[in-house]
């Protein structure tokens, strides 16, 4: 008789998969027992385990671009409400699946294993879910740049004992081109004066292109004076 009522019992175990963004992360099993013709109370059991993540075709719309863009869900679709502190002291959600296939409201990034992270800083994202796998908002990237620093080298010294030969040598040419120009002008004046004709239109004539002769001479030891100091580093 007893085994004639083992014999009755059937069991039916039926398995509902629970899809995320990379395959299942979660099953319903549903057990019903049967004993000869009657059926008795099933009982559901969920259970969680870890699997390889299986990528999966998206099923969202896609835009009038051509390109897809997932919708925005709030926080309350999250599998945790686990929270941390960061280096800055902020209170940052932890990594997460979305419960609805959409993207997290306030996600910066999509790990390998299909959880959303919240992170505010890229450094050691998803470091415990495989690595990040695409960046989605704005977070802070450390630098690792160093800005180098430009050293002005000192200005040339001035050869002050050069200077000194140059301007004695500048101010003698200045004289000599001084008295010259005298000389000059005195010897023009002799020689229309003996002719009688002292500071007449010709006398005149050669008195400016005197001058103009005397300018120019002073303008050139001038020239050569600056040169000669900028070779020396000196003003």
């Amino acid at each position: 008789m007893r085994n004639n009522f083992r014999k009755s019992i059937a069991h039916h175990i039926t398995r509902i998969p629970l899809i995320g963004k990379y395959g299942v992360v979660a099953s319903v099993a549903t057990i019903t027992l049967l004993v000869g013709t009657s059926a008795y109370a099933a009982t559901t059991v969920v259970s969680h385990y870890t699997a390889q993540p299986v990528k999966t075709a998206s099923t969202h719309s896609p835009t009038a671009t051509g390109s897809s863009k997932p919708k925005t869900s709030n926080s309350t679709n999250l599998s945790n409400d686990n929270h941390y502190t960061n280096s800055s002291g902020n209170s940052v959600h932890s990594p997460a699946y979305s419960t609805d296939g959409s993207v997290p409201k306030g996600a910066t990034g999509l790990c390998n294993d299909g959880t959303y992270t919240f992170s505010q800083s890229r450094q050691g994202t998803c470091s415990s879910h495989g690595g990040v796998e695409t960046w989605l908002g704005t977070t802070t990237t450390p630098s690792s740049t160093t800005q180098a620093t430009t050293t002005t080298p000192p200005a040339p010294t001035c050869n002050q004992s050069l200077k000194d030969s140059y301007a004695a040598s500048y101010n003698a040419d200045v004289s000599a081109e001084n008295g010259k120009n005298a000389s000059n002008l005195q010897s023009i004046a002799d020689s229309w004066n003996s002719r009688g004709l002292l500071y007449s239109g010709g006398y005149q004539s050669d008195v400016n292109a005197e001058n103009a002769r005397h300018q120019a001479a002073l303008s050139s030891l001038l020239t050569t004076y600056n040169q000669e100091l900028a070779s020396i580093n000196c003003t």
